[in-house]
């Protein structure tokens, strides 16, 4: 297991599978497992986050993509294609007041954003060493304190909370 995220009937847990490119919900009430999406095997599920309107935001850190899935209706949306495919998405962060998802990279030391009423997917401009700086920057209204902490940005070399 690689990634939670609750959806908003706090019965439902969400997660996914990295190694074996999987992603799918338990219910906390039944304690069964219920809702499966099964991805191609490289396409890497990693870090997900729930939308205000009950849609998973899947980073597939093999695959270059997004996957959107609608919880409620059980049904994907659509697996988008990030301009740079080789960037290996690590995560994905839903902005509760821009209503959008910020998608941080591994190769491509670029930070995506994907606004799901247009569907577009834009990078942050590039700055050496800018990424936790401007991810925490830009979101900083909007993630929790949890995931702000780690997040972080370098100054003169160390390590330090944004």
């Amino acid at each position: 297991l690689y990634g939670f995220t609750m959806a908003s009937d706090r019965e439902h847990v969400w997660y996914s599978e990295v190694a074996i490119g999987h992603v799918g919900s338990f219910n906390t009430r039944t304690r069964k497992f219920e809702d499966s999406v099964l991805l191609s095997e490289n396409s890497g599920p990693r870090r997900i986050a729930m939308g205000d309107d009950d849609v998973l935001y899947v980073a597939l850190y093999g695959s270059g993509q997004l996957l959107a899935y609608d919880t409620k209706a059980h049904r994907q949306i659509g697996v988008f294609d990030l301009p740079d495919r080789a960037s290996a998405p690590y995560a994905t962060t839903w902005d509760p007041v821009r209503k959008v998802v910020w998608i941080p990279t591994s190769n491509a030391d670029v930070i995506y954003k994907f606004d799901p009423a247009t569907r577009a997917i834009t990078a942050l401009p590039r700055r050496a060493g800018w990424i936790g700086a401007a991810l925490a920057g830009v979101v900083h209204d909007a993630v929790e304190p949890l995931q702000l902490r780690i997040l972080a940005k370098r100054v003169d070399g160390k390590l330090q909370q944004p």
